[in-house]
């Protein structure tokens, strides 16, 4: 396991605590609650190659590798598509996330694209309150693109 301890012996944040205060503070764009109470929250996932792409795109990847240690500010060469498999990794590797799969047709494409994910075990939300029914997840994905 990683320590999280910073040089001053203050402990850091973990990974489920830290994206909880961003999503809280809503202080980058597109990285937001959807339900908060059910846990489910959507970040921007722009694809690199995508002609109008740029560094504002992956920002909420970026504080997480100078949060984590992965990435000094100071470099030179940002290093966005490290950034992004690390975040991604991080994600998939807890078990407090899970990605809420998006039928192809309704995700957009683009700079609008992003990912959905539920937060398991959030305070009180009972075992399956999280997840999406079918109905309810067609009517969810009707919301979020209009």
């Amino acid at each position: 396991m990683h320590d999280y301890s910073k040089p001053s012996g203050k402990k850091r944040l973990r990974f489920k605590d830290w994206l909880i205060e961003r999503l809280d503070t809503g202080e980058i764009r597109g990285v937001q609650w959807i339900d908060r109470e059910r846990g489910l929250f959507k970040i921007p996932w722009v694809h690199g190659s995508h002609k109008n792409w740029n560094l504002n795109d992956v920002e909420i990847f970026r504080q997480w590798a100078i949060y984590s240690g992965k990435y000094n500010p100071t470099d030179r060469r940002p290093d966005a598509i490290k950034w992004k498999t690390n975040f991604r990794c991080t994600l998939n590797a807890l078990p407090d996330f899970k990605e809420i799969e998006v039928r192809e047709e309704s995700s957009p494409r683009g700079p609008k694209r992003y990912k959905i994910y539920s937060l398991k075990n959030k305070g009180k939300v009972k075992k399956g309150q999280n997840e999406l029914g079918k109905e309810e997840k067609s009517k969810f994905e009707k919301h979020i693109h209009s």
